[in-house]
C-alpha cells in the first residue's frame, strides 16, 4: 500500500510480566517449538544429577524424561533440595516451564477466541474501514471519537483482534478489501458505514463493487477517490453514485482556494498571476482544478515535476482554458528553488504539494531566503503555526473535520 501505515500496532502493555508475554507470543512458532524442546531435555538431564525431594534421590533417565514433561503444567515432581550449582539451573526451568505453556494458551486464546473476525462477528451498526494508512487511520480515530464501533480491515495488519492504537480502539481482520470473503469476516452486512480508504482510487472501486455483490442494502458506502475524475459511465455498473466519493485531496483544495492570502495573490490586479506548483500528483491535480474553477481568465502556472511537461500537456489537453500552464522537468523542487534569483520575477504563489515534510520545509527555507516576500502554501503531515507569508495544510486534518457530515449521514 502506498500509504504510510503498515498495518495497526499494539501498545505497549503496562505491567513487565505482561510484556513478557507479549514478547513470547511474538516470536516465531519455530523458535517457540524449540524453546519448550531444550527446556525439557535441560531439565531431563538436571533431574538425573541433582538431588531432588525430601531423601534427596537422583532420579533414572526414563524418570526423569515423564517427570520433566510436568514442569510444563504448574506440577514438577520433585524440588531441588539447595539453590546452589546445577539446582540453581533447575529452579531456574522449573520456572520458565510454565511461562512457556502460558505463552502457547495466549497465543490460541488470540488466535481464536480473540481473533479479529471472531469479534467483529458480534458487531452491528459499526463503521468499518477498509485500509489502514494515512487517511484510513484518520477515518477510523474520527468513527471512534464520535462513539462508533470501529472494524479495520487491512491485507497487512500486523496484529488481528481488539487493537488500541494512537488514542482509539478498533478490531482489526486482515483481509483484501476486493474479496468478498474478507469483507464479510468484517461484517460489512451489518455495518452503518463501509469506508475504502487504501491509496489506490481503482483499489478502492473494487472493493466497493465487490461489496455490492455481497450486499446491495444495508451500509453507507464512502469510496476515497478524485471525484473530478469519476462519472456516472463508471460508477453506475458499482452500483455507486458521486454522493459515494469522498475526495480527501478535493476537499483540502476547496479550503486552499478560500484563503484570504491565496486570494489576495490570484485577485489579478498586478496582471496576469504567476503560480508555481512543486510536485503534481493527486494534491496538486485536486489544487490546479479548484483554482481554475474560481479563479480569474488571466493566470500562468508553472508545474515542477518529474514529467511536468507531458502531465502539463495533458491537462492542457483536458482542461482548455486561457491560463498558461506549462511544465518543468526534472522533478526536483529544490533544484528549481536554488535557481530562483531575486532580480527574476518572482512567482506570486508556490503550494509546495510534496508529501515529504522535510524537502517541504527545506525548499520553503531556500524560497524565503531567496524572495523574502513570496506566499507559499506547504502540504504538511505535520501540524505547524502559520506566519505571514507562509501557510500550511494538512491533509489529514481538513478530511478529518470534513468526516463528521459524512459519519452522520443514515440510509433512507
Amino acid at each position: 500500500m502506498p500509504d504510510t501505515m503498515r498495518g495497526m500496532r499494539k501498545v505497549r502493555p503496562n505491567s513487565r510480566m505482561a510484556q513478557a508475554l507479549g514478547w513470547l507470543v511474538g516470536v516465531p512458532l519455530a523458535v517457540r517449538l524449540l524453546l519448550p524442546a531444550c527446556i525439557w531435555v535441560a531439565t531431563s538431564a538436571l533431574y538425573t544429577v541433582v538431588p531432588t525431594g525430601d531423601q534427596g534421590r537422583l532420579m533414572g533417565w526414563l524418570e526423569a524424561t515423564h517427570s520433566s514433561l510436568r514442569v510444563f503444567v504448574l506440577d514438577p515432581p520433585a524440588y531441588p533440595v539447595d539453590t546452589v550449582g546445577a539446582s540453581a539451573l533447575l529452579w531456574v526451568l522449573i520456572f520458565a516451564a510454565p511461562l512457556i505453556t502460558t505463552a502457547a494458551v495466549a497465543d490460541f486464546v488470540r488466535a481464536t477466541v480473540l481473533s479479529g473476525e471472531v469479534l467483529a462477528q458480534g458487531y452491528a451498526g459499526h463503521v468499518v474501514v477498509c485500509g489502514a494508512g494515512e487517511h484510513g487511520v484518520v477515518i477510523a480515530r474520527r468513527a471512534a471519537r464520535d462513539g462508533h464501533k470501529v472494524v479495520i480491515l487491512d491485507v497487512e495488519a500486523a496484529h488481528t483482534g481488539l487493537i488500541t492504537h494512537r488514542g482509539f480502539q478498533a478490531v482489526v481482520v486482515r483481509g483484501d478489501m476486493t474479496e468478498s470473503v474478507d469483507l464479510a469476516a468484517a461484517s460489512v452486512q451489518t455495518a452503518r458505514h463501509v469506508f475504502f480508504a487504501s491509496g489506490d482510487p481503482l483499489v478502492n472501486l473494487r472493493g466497493a463493487g465487490a461489496l455490492r455483490q455481497l450486499t446491495t442494502e444495508g451500509p453507507e458506502v464512502h469510496v476515497l477517490a478524485d471525484q473530478a475524475v469519476l462519472n456516472d459511465e463508471v460508477l453506475s455498473p458499482l452500483a455507486l453514485c458521486r454522493d459515494d466519493i469522498v475526495d480527501q485531496f478535493g476537499v483540502a483544495a476547496r479550503t486552499l482556494a478560500d484563503l484570504d492570502v491565496v486570494r489576495a495573490a490570484m485577485d489579478g490586479e498586478n496582471g496576469r498571476p504567476e503560480v508555481v506548483i512543486i510536485a503534481f500528483g493527486r494534491f496538486g491535480q485536486a489544487l490546479l482544478r479548484e483554482l481554475q474553477s474560481r479563479g480569474p481568465a488571466q493566470v500562468s502556472v508553472t508545474l515542477v515535476d518529474r514529467k511536468a511537461k507531458d502531465k502539463a500537456l495533458v491537462w492542457n489537453e483536458q482542461h482548455p482554458s486561457s491560463w498558461r500552464i506549462v511544465g518543468e522537468n526534472g522533478g526536483d523542487g529544490l533544484r528549481w528553488a536554488n535557481r530562483c534569483r531575486p532580480g527574476d520575477h518572482p512567482p506570486d504563489l508556490v503550494f509546495l504539494c510534496l508529501d515529504n515534510d522535510a524537502m517541504s520545509l527545506r525548499i520553503a527555507t531556500t524560497l524565503r531566503r531567496r524572495i523574502p516576500h513570496l506566499v507559499m502554501v506547504l502540504r504538511m503531515n505535520t501540524e505547524l503555526e502559520d506566519s505571514e507569508g507562509l501557510v500550511t495544510c494538512s491533509v489529514p486534518r481538513l478530511f478529518d473535520q470534513a468526516l463528521g457530515s459524512v459519519l452522520s449521514r443514515r440510509n433512507p
